[in-house]
């Protein structure tokens, strides 16, 4: 008779049970049903199939079918006994393996990868204990931060400075099974102060600051310059009175939150004396820091702004669209010929949507 000779290695919750024979098995000696074998252990086990890998109605292999998935970990036993075909396994020689024989294999423990984590807030640093158990036999941790960090430790500690959402992913082993858990962190104490504003202020024309902070925020204090100020979440639109010169004020927010944390944002803003565009009559370009470029004044509120300038031949000597780009007086690199020239300025004024061309001259002087 031919005995069991062997169990091929069980993986993680198997559902199957190849049994290895050391010489052939008839095929037609195997009960499809399974009722040739028999699996006791820890848990119940049920078999509900039993197929050969045949060739030329020999097999040196069964496979066994079980009902569900072995997840209890332990020692079990197969055991072969007659099946619903009364008989046993027969061989090539067709000797019968006795009933009785059997073989004892182990099965490793599932594992669960879901873990605890412990959060010591801070106002410049978050620092987060996670806590794994361990359990069944697990000897392998895979932990992954946000993609960037990782560690190999059961319990690992890590620092963040930035408090927007966080996610780890965990990866435990015991050897056999393996199982991955994922959390996203929030942090409670999340603080950015953010906002949005213009970049000039006309005259009598208010300027308005959009607040985008993010965070539970319990305080608000906004500076505006020129003494303007407000603790409003979302400030009324700020009148700035005209200066003689235009200037730069710096606008400040600060946030803060029940943690006793406090964030800041800066934002400069020019507040312009002028938002009337136009071009000077006449320029001396002789680098005594007065009057000695050509430009269009004031373009704040100009957009896909164009300004050429021409001479009495209508060869162009100058063109920008950038109207603090100035033209020197110089063509090539040469000082252009003291005279009348002529400029050309289109745009789209930004409050209209209206596109605007403007022609002139103006008079070199040197």
């Amino acid at each position: 008779p031919t005995p069991m000779d062997s169990l091929s290695r069980p993986g993680c919750a198997p559902n199957t049970l190849n049994l290895v024979f050391s010489k052939p098995i008839l095929c037609s000696s195997i009960a499809a049903n399974g009722s040739d074998f028999t699996v006791t252990g820890p848990t119940a086990v049920t078999v509900t199939a039993a197929t050969g890998t045949c060739a030329g109605g020999l097999s040196s292999s069964i496979l066994v079918q079980l009902a569900g998935p072995i997840q209890v970990g332990g020692v079990y036993n197969i055991r072969l006994q007659n099946g619903t075909d009364a008989n046993t396994l027969l061989d090539e020689c067709s000797l019968q393996t006795p009933a009785g024989s059997s073989i004892n294999f182990t099965i490793a423990d599932t594992v669960n990868a879901n873990f605890s984590y412990n959060i010591l807030y801070g106002c410049a640093q978050n620092t987060v204990q996670y806590n794994h158990n361990g359990a069944n036999n697990i000897n392998n941790w895979q932990w992954n931060f946000d993609g960037i960090r990782t560690s190999n430790l059961q319990n690992p500690i890590i620092s963040y400075t930035d408090f927007r959402q966080k996610n780890t992913t965990l990866i435990v082993s015991n050897g056999v099974c393996k199982d991955t858990a994922s959390v996203s962190l929030m942090f409670d104490n999340l603080l950015v102060a953010a906002f949005e504003g213009p970049e000039f202020a006309c005259p009598n024309e208010a300027a308005t600051f959009l607040n985008q902070s993010e965070g539970t925020i319990t305080g608000y204090q906004w500076s505006f310059g020129s003494g303007i100020s407000s603790t409003l979440q979302n400030p009324l639109p700020v009148m700035y009175p005209v200066p003689t010169t235009t200037r730069d004020e710096t606008v400040r927010l600060i946030v803060r939150n029940s943690f006793g944390c406090s964030d800041t944002a800066f934002r400069s803003i020019k507040v312009v004396n002028n938002c009337y565009i136009a071009v000077p009559s006449a320029f001396t370009p002789n680098n005594d820091g007065l009057n000695d470029y050509l430009y269009p004044l004031n373009a704040y509120k100009a957009r896909d702004l164009t300004f050429s300038v021409y001479n009495r031949f209508g060869q162009r000597l100058f063109y920008t669209r950038n109207w603090l780009e100035k033209w020197d007086g110089s063509f090539k690199g040469q000082g252009a010929d003291p005279g009348t020239y002529v400029w050309v300025l289109q745009y789209t004024h930004v409050d209209t949507n209206q596109k605007v061309e403007q022609k002139g001259s103006v008079i070199l002087i040197r």
